[in-house]
């Protein structure tokens, strides 16, 4: 798994309708470490973005996750 584009992350936070800060508290970092890499200026973590699949309910092996 490699790290997602910055328009990746900006997609899937629009999809699940979160706010920077919203986004950055479901996979436990700072608001500001999410808008770097929305802004493309630092690298998201691999296992970071899974962790946001899973939570925005769009992994496909977690799909039910986000509902218990």
């Amino acid at each position: 798994l490699d790290s997602p584009s910055a328009l990746l992350i900006k997609n899937l936070r629009a999809l699940v309708g979160w706010t920077q800060a919203e986004a950055a508290t479901a996979v436990y970092v700072s608001t500001r470490a999410w808008q770097l890499w929305e802004a493309g200026t630092r690298r998201m973590p691999p296992a970071l973005w899974e962790l946001s699949c899973i939570k925005a309910g769009i992994h496909p092996e977690y799909r039910q996750a986000k509902h218990h």
